[in-house]
């Protein structure tokens, strides 16, 4: 470590002088996928545990076909709308530094992931939050019946 390129920290150098400890850096950037928890506009749940057993098989092929690792940190959350209550699950995929990747490769393999959801879940839409831009996937105009107006 101490033979290596010193860290920098907003721009500066820094020396770190430990033989137990190493500090990894790597570019920022990040996106939140957020997914509905209900099967298409129906009140059939989608069991938090399938997302994840979802999610799990498409990092594992991920790994598997292009040495890709996105690690994932999942909470649920409520849309609320007009009076329209919708339970869902946020993925949040940061650019970790122990696999880092490029951030044009980051975007499409989220964007695929997205597609992927879509279809196995049955919904009409996701969204992906990036750090610089928000993008809806939609398959179909149509919204709940439950949103107001």
């Amino acid at each position: 470590m101490l033979n290596q390129e010193p860290p920098t920290w907003n721009g500066k150098s820094i020396l770190i002088k430990t033989t137990t400890m190493e500090i990894i850096s790597a570019k920022k950037f990040y996106a939140t996928l957020t997914i509905g928890l209900r099967m298409g506009y129906t009140s059939e749940p989608i069991p938090v545990a399938a997302v994840y057993d979802e999610l799990s098989r498409l990092q594992d092929q991920l790994i598997k076909e292009k040495q890709l690792y996105l690690s994932a940190n999942c909470y649920e959350s409520t849309i609320v709308l007009s009076g329209h209550r919708e339970p869902h699950l946020n993925i949040r995929f940061i650019n970790y530094p122990r696999f880092p990747i490029e951030e044009d490769v980051f975007k499409t393999e989220l964007k695929s992931l997205a597609v992927q959801f879509m279809k196995t879940f049955a919904q009409n839409r996701v969204v992906i939050e990036f750090d610089d831009e928000i993008l809806m996937f939609q398959e179909k105009e149509v919204v709940d019946e439950g949103i107001k107006g």
